[in-house]
């Protein structure tokens, strides 16, 4: 870019396409991509399409440079390959949309919602547009960086594996879920954010600004945290397994605190909490270990039935035996764990981290509960890792697994009656032997043959 050019959001003529114009380009732009007489690359450069709908749509390799895409519906659209430079997709609806390998330097995303979408390999580093001044002259369009804007966006369980975001501005934007392995995030803001759940691995996070951002959860194995500054973040259960820490201050960082912080000794902990429980309610005091590490501890046989656990820290910690039913274990890291013939009836698992947990024997069936829709409380492991987990002879009649990653785990000989399983992740599950009557499948199908055993 020449030195003397100036940079500014100026307003510029655009071209806004007819409904029949438009209409033909898009019917062009399909026989091109079915390699058909008469087709051609939709050209949409510049273009005014505000608040058009182009759901569903395939535009994959469209040139859409510079387009003003303000509160435009693309839920669904395929945009691979699509050339989205400069484009301007502030408020629009891109939920569940693919973007694979997109072109979207210096593009606006301010409050865009791009929940499921997939992004992988996408280009979203800086980038700056030359267009008209209005007097004559040339002016740079995008700002004075040109950083790809995504402030206030929502990105819930997006896939932008390997994509490029360097620089880029995600302020205050919900990541929860998103699986951004080995992203290049190296200098991006990302102060605010929500990444509860997200999936980091192997991202370069090199100078980037992840002060204030909400990180429970999260895994960032083999990520790269050199400078990164993370001032005021909450990494209560965030996974750092082979991350160099030497040159990042996690000090002022929010992490699970330690037993000699919070002030009483766990058995006097228990005990108050055995007397809540044979008590209703009416004396000592219900336990809550909420964000506490208790990584490694000895739990055999305890009872935290109904106690508070959520993030808690029990890594490798032992807990056979131990009466968990209801139990609140959201976003809880027990990898490692030893919970074989534990009991987690009606336990609220959802994002818990049991990667190479013992669970055999254990029970992760419904509780009947008077007064109860459908008089059962289910177990609920929705969006758990299960990661190599074992399962063998354990009970998950009408447990909920629904979004849960299950690769590699063991299930043979399992109780899977009625349970849900919904787009849960099943590469290499060993379900031999197990009972699959009316279990819910990724399909969202029960199983066709009821009372079968795998």
């Amino acid at each position: 870019m020449p030195r003397d050019l100036k940079v500014e959001d100026v307003e510029f003529p655009r071209h806004k396409p007819g409904r029949g114009e438009l209409a033909e380009a898009l019917k062009r732009h399909a026989l091109f991509l079915k390699q058909r007489a008469g087709g051609a690359r939709a050209s949409l450069k510049l273009a005014d399409l505000s608040y058009a709908d182009f759901s569903g749509r395939d535009l994959s390799g469209a040139d859409l440079t510079g387009a003003l895409l303000k509160g435009t519906r693309l839920d669904g659209a395929i945009l691979d390959d699509a050339l989205l430079y400069g484009a301007d997709l502030s408020e629009a609806s891109l939920v569940g949309a693919s973007l694979r390998r997109a072109d979207m330097r210096g593009a606006r995303l301010h409050r865009a919602n791009m929940t499921d979408a997939i992004l992988s390999e996408a280009d979203m580093r800086a980038g700056r547009l030359i267009v008209p001044d209005g007097r004559g002259g040339l002016t740079a369009h995008g700002g004075h960086t040109g950083a790809t804007e995504l402030a206030d966006a929502v990105m819930k369980n997006a896939e932008l594996r390997g994509a490029k975001l360097t620089g880029t501005e995600i302020l205050r934007t919900d990541m929860t879920d998103a699986k951004m392995q080995d992203a290049q995030l190296n200098r991006t803001d990302m102060s605010g954010a929500i990444l509860t759940g997200a999936v980091l691995e192997g991202a370069d996070l090199t100078d980037a600004n992840l002060s204030d951002a909400s990180m429970q959860g999260a895994i960032l194995s083999r990520a790269v945290l050199s400078g990164t500054v993370l001032t005021g973040a909450n990494m209560v259960c965030a996974v750092l397994d082979f991350v160099d820490l030497s040159e990042v201050d996690i000090s002022d960082a929010e992490i699970a605190r330690k037993l000699d912080q919070i002030g009483r000794e766990i058995t006097e902990i228990l005990r108050d909490h055995q007397r809540w429980l044979e008590s209703s309610g009416h004396k000592g005091n219900r336990a809550d270990l909420s964000k506490v590490d208790l990584e490694e501890q000895d739990l055999s046989r305890v009872n935290l039935s109904a106690a508070q656990l959520g993030y808690v820290s029990l890594a490798r910690a032992k807990l056979s035996g131990a009466r968990l039913i209801m139990a609140d274990l959201t976003g809880a890291d027990l990898r490692g764990a030893d919970l074989h013939s534990a009991d987690l009836r009606g336990a609220v698992l959802v994002r818990a981290n049991l990667t190479g947990a013992d669970l055999t024997g254990a029970r992760l069936d419904a509780v009947h509960m008077i007064g109860v829709r459908g008089d059962r409380w289910r177990t609920d492991l929705t969006r758990a890792r299960l990661r190599n987990a074992k399962f063998a002879g354990a009970d998950l009649s009408a447990a909920k697994l629904t979004n849960a990653d299950l690769a590699g785990a063991d299930f043979r000989d399992a109780v899977l009656v009625g349970a849900l399983l919904e787009e849960a992740v099943t590469t290499r599950t060993d379900f031999k032997g197990a009972d699959l009557k009316n279990t819910i499948l990724e399909s969202g199908l029960p199983v066709a043959a009821a009372g079968e055993r795998a």
